[in-house]
């Protein structure tokens, strides 16, 4: 039984998590694109009405705020202004109902602001011709990290791009470090593993900017295991499909993270990929 201290903390966090809500107007959500995709225990959609994007919230919430950075509750939602402007694909384990995994997606052809606008200059990637998508806030709960649900999420995505005939995804892909050998260790990394994309010139904006990195980009570097265990397995799987990466990353002092500007032009989808994914969606 909980306590009178405890329920009243309890009740401050609900009554946050209403006002910030709120604040960023998510009863006026609407989708932009709707599919549906059963696949065994799980279902994969978009968020369809404000009650289904809240739940999409609070599982970000659980993830990034109560997993990653070890905030007390677990109650909160993990939202901003970018929200209202996406559509959300979310995972729904049937059994239980819960939402296991969603992923947030912007597309150029019903917004023109995008979150990673803040840490990038990106006037040369929408500069270009054809539908871009932005993906974002990528989030398993952690009973439900599997290669299964990381497939669904990909599936997800791949109804959805294939919805808006869309061109190119890019998106941060976050790394656990501030460390700026470690980054410099995995830049090396990409560039030996031919992961870099060489054909953009994306720099980080002047906030978001990794000044201890820069010296180091430039000088021989040995790559150590430590940082090549810090690679996501997410991002590995961006790799896998044909994605880049573009160098320098930009530093996140707020989730105390590098982020890399990862690229996808569908026209480089491997074909693997392209089989398993878009025959399917």
């Amino acid at each position: 039984m909980l306590k009178p201290i405890e329920q009243l903390k309890d009740r401050l966090k609900t009554i946050e998590s209403w006002i910030k809500l709120n604040r960023h107007r998510i009863k006026k959500f609407r989708p932009k694109v709707s599919f549906r995709i059963e696949k065994g225990d799980y279902l994969v959609k978009t968020a369809e009405s404000p009650a289904e994007l809240e739940s999409c919230l609070r599982l970000r919430y659980q993830v990034f705020m109560s997993e990653l950075l070890k905030k007390s509750s677990d109650e909160g939602v993990d939202v901003d202004k970018m929200d209202l402007r996406c559509d959300h694909i979310m995972i729904i384990h049937k059994e239980s109902n819960e939402v296991v995994g969603t992923y947030r997606v912007a597309s150029s052809i019903h917004t023109d602001v995008f979150y990673s606008q803040g840490e990038f200059d990106l006037s040369e990637l929408l500069s270009r011709p054809g539908n871009k998508l932005e993906l974002g806030r990528a989030c398993i709960g952690k009973d439900h990290r599997n290669g299964q649900v990381m497939q669904l999420l990909w599936r997800g995505v791949s109804a959805y791009f294939k919805a808006t005939s869309a061109q190119y995804l890019f998106g941060c892909t976050s790394v656990k470090t501030m460390d700026p050998s470690i980054t410099a260790q995995m830049c090396a990394y990409f560039k030996e593993k031919a992961w870099v994309a060489d054909n953009y010139t994306i720099l980080p904006t002047k906030k978001f900017k990794f000044k201890e990195l820069s010296p180091l980009l430039d000088s021989e570097i040995e790559v150590t295991k430590e940082a090549k265990a810090l690679v996501p397995p997410l991002f590995v799987s961006y790799i896998r499909a044909g994605a880049k990466a573009c160098i320098p990353p930009a530093i996140d002092k707020d989730f105390r993270c590098v982020d890399f500007l990862t690229i996808l032009n569908l026209e480089e989808l491997s074909p693997a990929h392209a089989r398993k994914f878009i025959g399917d969606a």
